[in-house]
């Protein structure tokens, strides 16, 4: 009682062709919603000249410097739908993925792509999350700095503190 029912029918109650189409619709609408292209869609968007960022709303005119900085397994897909609805805004956008995967352009020039390695770090992880620093140490308090983080940033990203070697964060 009070439970909701994915189907009208218990799913073995359906013939076996009905069972498959019922399981795939289900599986098809659970991994759409977990798509991080359809994430950023969902939660960014703009409204006349703002920015709307979960409900918070940014005026443009009032805004810097924009930069979009992504980084993991999912970086370009979620960094996309960024490019497109700021790409007349956007002062930079930075992608950092996992070397070996590919990873569909977009942007020209205007976006640049760099790859880390995973799942152990190594030295490219180390120069691209130094290229990260770089990115955004310039920005300041009216600046604007969007960043799409998804799985396998912390090894992307490995800048060790000082006195610390790259072997042994690898080897932890």
């Amino acid at each position: 009682p009070g439970e909701k029912m994915l189907f009208r029918h218990p799913p073995r109650s359906l013939p076996p062709g009905e069972r498959r189409n019922a399981v795939e619709q289900v599986l098809g609408g659970a991994l759409a919603a977990v798509r991080p292209d359809l994430a950023i869609e969902r939660a960014v968007r703009r409204e006349g000249g703002d920015l709307v960022i979960a409900g918070e709303r940014y005026p443009l005119d009032g805004l810097g410097r924009i930069r979009v900085l992504g980084v993991g397994k999912a970086a370009a897909p979620m960094v996309r739908p960024l490019w497109e609805l700021l790409g007349d805004r956007l002062d930079g956008c930075v992608v950092i993925g996992k070397r070996g995967e590919p990873t569909e352009a977009f942007g020209g020039d205007a976006v640049e792509f760099l790859d880390g390695a995973h799942p152990i770090p190594d030295r490219d992880s180390v120069v691209v999350a130094q290229r990260a620093m770089d990115f955004v140490s310039p920005l300041g308090p009216d600046d604007l700095l969007m960043v799409a983080i998804s799985g396998g940033t912390s090894a992307l990203l490995t800048l060790p503190a000082p006195g610390l070697e790259l072997a042994a964060i690898s080897a932890t």
